[in-house]
């Protein structure tokens, strides 16, 4: 499950400067969104259970993660993940996604984001973007 705001769908998707992504506050095609999710396995790793993430070492997810980007009848874009793994002073179930949105393309000013952990797939999420 991808963190969202509570029955809106919305995502508590952040852009590259850390704000809050929103109508207002679009993400830049090109650059990176950070999403956070739970979920999606154990970690590589001994960071324990019931604790919280640390600073370092980071660790990472033990099954593969990928992101998809949609919108509309338009081409799924598969996103670039940049890191998937533990959410630094998050607890030891939240797992944090940075992946690169693409340069141009065909899609519109709101997008859908999909996550997949192996075999298991996300409900959408929607964020924001702008060119």
């Amino acid at each position: 499950a991808i963190f969202a705001t509570p029955g809106y769908g919305v995502s508590t998707a952040l852009n590259s400067d850390g704000t809050l992504n929103s109508p207002a506050n679009p993400a830049k095609l090109g650059t990176y969104m950070t999403i956070f999710v739970t979920g999606a396995g154990l970690f590589q790793g001994n960071l324990g259970t019931g604790g919280i993430a640390p600073l370092a070492p980071l660790f990472s997810t033990g099954l593969p993660i990928s992101v998809q980007i949609f919108s509309g009848n338009n081409p799924v874009h598969e996103a670039t993940v940049l890191y998937a793994g533990s959410a630094p002073t998050q607890s030891d179930g939240v797992v944090q996604i940075n992946f690169m949105l693409p340069g141009a393309g065909d899609l519109g000013a709101a997008a859908f984001v999909t996550v997949a952990a192996g075999a298991a797939q996300s409900e959408r999420i929607l964020v924001y973007l702008t060119n």
